[in-house]
């Protein structure tokens, strides 16, 4: 017999309760059928886990019925045979390599133990929760890859000219070393806070992730510095919100181009993670870097360990839905809240604005999961398993930075951050001395100095631009012979042809090592060919999948030619 949970990934339950919580009743092995299974489910998409002892035999005869992804779990202390085509997970270590193995996300997760024993109900939570992490990971980055390659690697050619205009973050380390800084996120719980930002100023660094610049304007509060990461269009968070007065925009390359000019008095390049950094000199790629992994609050925090700032205070940073809320009430979007669907025991945010439709789309009204993590405070909050996996990327950094800088998580409501000090902001700023700081002065002490941006550097990332433009062109060619040669293989797949392919797919594979933005741009459709190549059997089938690479392959220099273009076309050295 099995007993059945059945969630989609990302909505663990086993063990859980609650109106989110969506644990099914026990099912008889009697009536293992594909007709048990959710009517919403697709066999070759979606994925079966059996846990527990037989766990691999019982997935055996899923696979038998047509059930085309599987995993058993066993316990190390329980036997397992390793048995063709069945995957199986000793260990939490395995149930990772597992999901990362696949070229194509789980949609769907049913999961049911065994009448065996062999696991317990503690370990079969782990599982679950470690299981729904992992596969909420690799399908946000697959889903990324998908949607937003393309994009990341247009805009990071389209923003080419304002990053050779423009100085970059490191061109101002050492400015603000010691200072402390205070990160201002758009959580619920901000409103608890934000008169209190008024008494930072001439003591710390504020910086203001873009969606809250609308409510510190309403408060009459100037932040110093506002900070962006998002590809797609949220101009609107720039707009009649006062950003003539910031010190400064920093910005990471891939940005949409159309925050290049939001009127402050000065914008500020970075690499949001090591790729972005390709149009530098090697010897200032790692040093342009200020991680991202996850929020734009992200950014802020790694942009004021790169600048030596301490300590680094958060406010506003929830990471929950404390009440059902979403974001500060008074600021962007202040009404969204979270839904339960019923049907799915997922949610779907509510109640945002025709804005963040314009900016995410579709995006905008899916389902997602929640968990329950400890609150500030005490007791629980729910929060969506992104949101949670942002949060353990703030803990591993505090644990990373052993102690330096000093943490402070000065949000009155939300997810608790382990390894950040919690406390209230106006006991924190009591023990920070005003010493008078004018970020803009500073910044501007370090521009008469260095006279920046240095020409070199300038120099550099426009011939980067032009070389980058002249390999795309050949890509372009190389594909296109390409193509026409596997057109004719298919129709005659004779010996000299596919010599001829062969050649020109290994010129192909080395022009692409030259373009990390292609590759970037195509990283989803090639992950796609590698996951269909096990079911080609003959030639011409092979030669339609490689066409169909080719094909995007094209597709996707030619439109990053015409970002190139137009680059190239609105730059001059002044602007």
């Amino acid at each position: 017999m099995t007993d059945e949970v059945t969630f989609p990934s990302g909505d663990p339950t086993i063990g859980r309760s609650g109106a989110h919580a969506r644990a099914r009743t026990a099912q008889k092995e009697s009536t293992m059928s594909l007709s048990s299974l959710p009517e919403y489910w697709k066999v070759d998409r979606d994925l079966l886990v059996v846990m527990g002892a037989q766990a691999e035999l019982q997935a055996a005869a899923w696979k038998k019925l047509g059930q085309s992804r599987v995993l058993a779990i066993v316990p190390e202390t329980e036997p397992a045979q390793d048995l063709p085509d069945v995957p199986l997970a000793r260990t939490l270590d395995d149930v990772r390599t597992f999901v990362w193995s696949m070229h194509v996300p789980f949609k769907h997760i049913s999961m049911r133990l065994t009448n065996h024993g062999g696991i317990n109900q503690a370990q079969a939570q782990q599982f679950a929760n470690h299981l729904q992490e992992e596969a909420q990971r690799h399908r946000t980055l697959l889903w990324s890859l998908d949607k937003l390659g393309p994009k990341w690697a247009a805009n990071s050619l389209l923003n080419t000219p304002s990053l050779a205009r423009s100085a970059w973050v490191h061109d101002y380390n050492g400015a603000f070393e010691g200072v402390p800084m205070i990160v201002v996120g758009a959580g619920p719980s901000l409103g608890q806070s934000i008169e209190l930002l008024k008494r930072a100023k001439g003591r710390a660094i504020i910086v203001a992730v873009h969606r809250t610049l609308e409510s510190l304007h309403r408060a009459g509060i100037q932040p110093d510095i506002t900070i962006a990461v998002e590809c797609r269009d949220v101009k609107h968070q720039f707009m009649n919100v006062g950003t003539e007065q910031l010190a400064a925009v920093a910005l990471a390359t891939m940005v949409e181009n159309n925050l290049q000019d939001v009127g402050a008095q000065r914008t500020i390049q970075f690499a949001s993670n090591r790729w972005e950094a390709w149009v530098l000199p090697d010897a200032e790629q790692e040093k342009s870097v200020v991680a991202s992994l996850g929020t734009v609050s992200h950014s802020a925090v790694s942009l004021g360990k790169v600048w030596g700032c301490d300590p680094i205070i958060m406010v506003g940073q929830d990471l929950a839905f404390p009440g059902g809320q979403v974001y500060h009430d008074n600021g962007a979007d202040g009404d969204t809240h979270i839904e339960l669907d019923e049907r799915s025991g997922q949610f779907r945010l509510k109640g945002f604005s025709e804005w963040r439709d314009h900016t995410l789309g579709q995006e905008a009204h899916e389902l997602f999961g929640c968990v329950e993590v400890a609150a500030i405070g005490g007791g629980t909050v729910l929060t969506s398993t992104t949101f949670n996996d942002y949060r353990v990327v703030l803990e591993d950094w505090a644990d990373q930075w052993g102690g330096t800088p000093r943490l402070f998580n000065a949000s009155s409501s939300g997810a608790y951050i382990k390894g950040w000090e919690h406390g209230e902001l106006g006991a924190i700023l009591d023990e920070i001395p005003d010493i008078g700081l004018d970020v803009h002065r500073r910044f501007e002490h370090v521009e008469r100095i260095a006279k920046l941006p240095p020409a070199s550097r300038t120099d550099h990332i426009m011939a980067r631009l032009r070389t980058t433009k002249t390999e795309l062109r050949r890509m372009d060619q190389l594909t296109t012979k390409c193509l026409r040669l596997i057109q004719r293989a298919i129709k005659q797949p004779a010996a000299n042809h596919l010599s001829k392919i062969d050649t020109l797919e290994a010129q192909i594979k080395a022009c692409s090592k030259r373009l990390p933005l292609l590759t970037l741009a195509t990283q989803y459709h090639l992950k796609m060919t590698v996951n269909r190549a096990p079911a080609v059997t003959n030639v011409r089938d092979s030669l339609r999948l490689t066409q169909s690479l080719y094909t995007h392959l094209r597709a996707q220099s030619r439109a990053l030619l015409e970002a190139c273009d137009t680059a190239l076309s609105g730059y001059s050295p002044q602007g």
